[in-house]
Parts: C-alpha cells; sequence; structure tokens
C-alpha cells in the first residue's frame, strides 16, 4: 500500500507524480518522460492554493529560471523541477524564487511586481531568507524591463540578516553592491526612487524598527531608464538552480510620488527651491532640511530628528504639524489645523 506522505499540498502532488510514472508499464515510462507527467499536475498547486495577486501585479521569472538537473523525479529532495511562483494572502506575501541569483550581467530569480513610473518608495518587512546558497537573496527592487540584463536597484536581505543596495546602471552591465552590517531579527528595507531632470535617482534604506532608518548610499545613485514605464515589486532568488527558497513579506507598500500615505525619507541637509507636496499622512522624516519653496498638503507634516528645518517660503498646512526638532520661519504659516 503506498501513502501520501505529511506535509504541504506540493508534497503530496510530488508523490502523486512519482506514484503514477512509476506505476506506469515499462513501455510507457519509455516514451512519456517525467517532465509530461509534471507538466499535467505542477499547475494544479497554483490553481487550487495560491491566492490571486492583487489587481495590476505580475508573477514573472526573471532570465528564465528553472531547477536544472532534475529532469526526473529524484527521492532525495522530493520534488519535481519547478520554477518560481508568488502568492498573497491577508496581506501577507509568500515569494518562491530560484535561479542563479541577482548578480553579474544577467540576473535569475522570481518577481512580484507591478508597472511603475515617476519614482515613489517601496517599504517592506523581509522574513528568514533561506540558506539555499550564499547568493540566496530577499528584497525590494525597481527594474527598468523583465530583460535578464536590465538596470535595476534593489535593497536586499541574505540569510545572515545582511541588508545591501545593489544596481545595475546600465544594460548588461555588471552588479555594483553597498552591503551594511547584520541586521538583528527581520529587518524593514526601504527604496527610494525620485526624478531629476530624466533620471532616476535611487537610495535605499533598513531598519529594525519601522522607525529609524538608516541610509545604505549616502548619495543617491543615478540611473538612466530606458523605458517610461518600469516594473516594481518584491523579488527572491535561491542563488542556485538546484533549490528553491520561499520568503515571506509583511507591511509591503508600493507607493508612487503623488500618493496619499507616502514617506519621504530625508537623511541629510537637503534644499528645495521647488514645491514639495504631502499627501494625506505625508512624513518627512529628517536629519535638516532647508525648504526655500512652499510645502503644501491635505495631511500632517511631521518632522523627526536634532538638525533644524527651515523654511524661508510661505507655507500652508490644513492638518496637524509635529516638529521634534528646531523649526526657524522667515515666511509665514497659516492653516486651521494645530500647531
Amino acid at each position: 500500500m503506498h501513502t501520501a506522505p505529511p506535509g504541504s499540498f506540493r508534497s503530496y502532488l510530488h508523490w502523486l507524480g512519482s506514484f503514477i510514472f512509476h506505476h506506469l508499464p515499462s513501455q510507457s515510462r519509455q516514451t512519456i518522460c517525467p517532465a509530461a507527467v509534471r507538466a499535467v499536475l505542477e499547475p494544479l498547486e497554483p490553481r487550487l492554493l495560491l491566492s490571486a495577486l492583487p489587481t495590476g501585479f505580475l508573477d514573472l521569472n526573471i532570465g528564465s529560471p528553472s531547477l536544472s538537473g532534475l529532469e526526473s523525479y529524484t527521492k532525495s529532495n522530493n520534488e519535481w523541477p519547478v520554477t518560481g511562483m508568488a502568492s498573497y494572502t491577508n496581506n501577507k506575501w509568500s515569494v518562491t524564487g530560484v535561479g542563479t541569483g541577482i548578480a553579474g550581467t544577467s540576473d535569475q530569480f522570481n518577481y512580484a511586481c507591478e508597472n511603475w513610473a515617476g519614482g515613489g518608495t517601496l517599504t517592506a518587512k523581509v522574513g528568514e531568507v533561506g540558506k539555499t546558497s550564499s547568493g540566496a537573496q530577499a528584497g525590494l527592487m525597481i527594474r527598468d524591463s523583465n530583460a535578464a540584463g536590465a538596470e535595476f536597484a534593489a535593497v536586499l536581505v541574505n540569510s545572515k540578516n545582511q541588508v545591501s543596495f545593489e544596481y545595475r546602471s546600465s544594460t548588461g552591465g555588471t552588479v555594483t553592491t553597498v552591503t551594511m552590517g547584520k541586521s538583528k531579527g527581520s529587518p524593514w528595507i526601504q527604496l527610494v526612487e525620485t526624478q531629476n531632470q530624466g533620471s532616476e535617482q535611487f537610495t535605499a534604506y533598513y531598519s529594525t524598527d519601522d522607525k529609524d532608518w538608516t541610509a545604505i548610499n549616502t548619495t543617491p545613485v543615478t540611473i538612466n531608464f530606458q523605458n517610461s514605464t518600469n516594473l516594481a515589486g518584491l523579488a527572491v532568488t535561491s542563488g542556485t538552480a538546484k533549490k528553491t527558497d520561499t520568503v515571506n513579506f509583511s507591511d509591503f507598500s508600493a507607493l508612487p510620488v503623488g500618493a496619499g500615505n507616502t514617506t519621504s525619507v530625508v537623511t541629510n541637509n537637503n534644499t528645495y527651491s521647488g514645491t514639495t507636496i504631502v499627501g494625506g499622512g505625508g512624513t518627512i522624516v529628517g536629519g535638516g532640511a532647508i525648504v526655500t519653496g512652499t510645502i503644501s498638503g491635505t495631511g500632517s507634516l511631521t518632522i523627526l530628528g536634532s538638525a533644524p528645518l527651515t523654511l524661508t517660503g510661505s507655507s500652508t498646512y490644513s492638518g496637524t504639524t509635529t516638529i521634534s526638532g528646531t523649526l526657524t520661519l522667515s515666511g509665514t504659516i497659516s492653516g486651521d489645523g494645530s500647531y
């Protein structure tokens, strides 16, 4: 009597595939390859178990990754060859990635992403990254296209909880990596894209509490994307073509510029000469900012940090303004909220 193995539904499908293949007549096993059996069973899991991604999101396998060297079922790993896949349930994301990694001149990973244009902020808390290989990584990415060698900027976490900012500044170019120390526990990460005269500028951050953020690159990195509409979302790679790695994400948000509840992170002295609009519930987190234009919005404006905020223009607020540093005012402040 054959008994199905305990565990996940995927394990059951793998067992079922093995059972069917190995109980076919010997002549059939010579003409029907394991991949054919797999092709029938493998689509069952995502259709039966995995919840649909939010509207507008895509589940892409960049670089066409798949488990290699396992074209027949093997008891040693109890798996059939699979590619990556992503699922979403109750504001929780689970992304399974496979592939040689995000490095060199081309990448292989799973990408749960949406179309993206005009800049904005990605934020997420990253769960445990598996020890499938030294190249296993998970995190946030903004990418020019779905091509394997496309330009991108990403903030990624490895199995040792080391956080890094990685980017490819030219199509088919090599990846540059800026690595920080290890995070205590699962880190929050953030990737901010701003537009500057037709170019995209990226800054990566990480936090251990979702309150105090540390910049990984102190100077924004400029990348000239080739396309006007890009991709943004969650990236996972196992760093090897022999194993998959599943990473869970929480508190994920992808907020383009101008969206309500967006967060603009300012870590150094920054000067603005235009108009800064803070959406509903917007926040400016700063270690000193000089604003020579105007700030307007219907949400709250919060200034954090000990360095001063200097306003030389005329600014209007209709929400609550909280200042925990020093406010230097040369213009006027008016509004119907509290101060």
